[in-house]
C-alpha cells in the first residue's frame, strides 16, 4: 500500500521495469537480427 499511495515511487518502479523490458527486447531482437 505503501508504494502504491508514493506516487513517486511506484513512477520509478514503472520506469525501471519497462526499462529492464526494453533492454530484453532489444537484446532479443539483436540475438534474432544476428543469427539469420
Amino acid at each position: 500500500p505503501e508504494m502504491i499511495s508514493d506516487g513517486t515511487k511506484s513512477s520509478e518502479l514503472m520506469s525501471l521495469h519497462l526499462s529492464k523490458r526494453l533492454k530484453l527486447r532489444r537484446r532479443l531482437s539483436g540475438i534474432n537480427n544476428a543469427s539469420p
